[in-house]
C-alpha cells in the first residue's frame, strides 16, 4: 500500500511543460543533496522522528489539521523530524520532512499557523492565492481556507500555532475590535528584517531558553501572558482584514460605548440604521 501511495505521489508533481518558476526552483532545491542539516530548534522536545510518511501524516493531522502528504518524485525517503513545546493556548513547533513534499489540507481547523521559514523554499496556496516563502520570511496559514503547501527537500520551519478563539479574543481585548467576519491574514510573506522581526526574535529566544532546560517559559503564570504578547505582535505586524482598524501608535482605545456603536454599525452594514438604534446599543 505504501509503495502504491508513493507511486501516486510521484505522479502528482511530476514535471510538466508549464511548470511555474517557483515550482522549478523547488524542484532544483530537491535535487541538491544535503550532506548535513542543521539542528532544529527545540531539540529537547522531540514529538516524532520517523521515516514513515503515513505515521508523520497521522501525527500532524492530530495536532494541526487533517491532510495528505505527497512525496516528490526525486525523494530518497522521508526523514521527518517534529519538535513541539505546548505553551497554553499556543505551541511552538520546529519541523522538517527531509524530502520534497506537498501537504494538501482541505479541512479547516480553528487555529492559525504562523510559519517562519528557516531554510529552503515553499509555495503556499490558499483559495485562489499563491505565494512563495523563502528563508527569513514569515506568513500566516489561515484556518478559513483550504491549504496546499509545496516544500523543497531542504525546507526547515518554525510553526507558532495560535488558538483561533484566543487570537480573536486578543483582537477584541487588546485592540478594541470585535470581529464579525472571519479574521484572515493576507496571502503575503514578511521579511524578518521588518517589523515582524521582533516576534521572530522573541520566538527564537523562547526556543533557546527551553532548550537550555529549567525554563520558566513553560509555567502557566508565564506562558499565558507570553502567548497574549505574541498574539498582539502578530496582529500588529502581519497584515490582515482588520489591520485598518488598529489604533495608531500609542493612541488609547476608544471608550467601550463608542466601540459598541462601531461594532453595531459593522454588523448592520446592509441594514438601515437610525440614531435611535445607536442610542439603544
Amino acid at each position: 500500500r505504501l509503495a502504491s501511495e508513493r507511486g501516486r505521489c510521484a505522479a502528482v508533481i511530476a514535471p510538466t511543460g508549464n511548470l511555474s518558476h517557483h515550482g522549478l526552483a523547488l524542484r532544483l532545491g530537491t535535487r541538491m543533496m544535503q550532506t548535513s542539516a542543521p539542528a532544529l530548534p527545540l531539540s529537547r522536545f522531540t514529538a516524532l522522528a520517523t521515516d514513515n510518511p503515513l505515521r508523520a501524516r497521522e501525527h500532524l493531522s492530530r495536532l494541526f489539521r487533517p491532510h495528505r502528504i505527497v512525496l516528490g518524485e526525486q525523494h530518497q525517503g522521508i526523514d521527518f523530524r517534529h519538535n513541539r513545546a505546548d505553551l497554553g493556548v499556543m505551541s511552538i513547533n520546529s519541523l522538517r520532512y527531509g524530502c520534497e513534499v506537498t501537504v494538501q489540507a482541505p479541512t479547516p481547523v480553528d487555529s492559525y499557523l504562523v510559519k517562519i521559514t528557516l531554510r529552503g523554499a515553499s509555495e503556499v496556496s490558499q483559495g485562489r492565492d499563491t505565494y512563495r516563502t523563502e528563508a527569513a520570511t514569515v506568513c500566516v496559514l489561515n484556518p478559513t481556507r483550504n491549504l496546499i503547501d509545496h516544500m523543497s527537500a531542504d525546507f526547515d520551519m518554525l510553526i507558532v500555532q495560535l488558538d483561533g478563539p484566543a487570537l480573536r479574543l486578543a483582537l477584541t481585548e487588546n485592540f478594541g475590535i470585535t470581529p464579525h467576519q472571519p479574521l484572515e491574514f493576507l496571502p503575503v510573506t514578511q521579511g524578518i528584517d521588518g517589523p515582524i522581526g521582533g516576534f521572530v526574535r522573541l520566538v527564537r529566544a523562547i526556543c533557546d531558553d527551553l532548550d537550555a532546560g529549567s525554563s520558566s517559559f513553560s509555567r502557566a503564570q508565564i506562558c499565558t501572558p507570553l502567548a497574549r504578547t505574541l498574539m498582539s505582535l502578530v496582529l500588529t505586524d502581519l497584515p490582515h482584514n482588520y489591520s485598518g482598524r488598529l489604533p495608531l501608535g500609542d493612541t488609547p482605545l476608544a471608550p467601550r460605548y463608542i466601540r459598541a456603536v462601531e461594532d453595531y454599525i459593522d454588523a448592520h452594514l446592509a441594514d438601515p440604521v437610525s440614531l435611535d438604534d445607536l442610542l439603544a446599543v
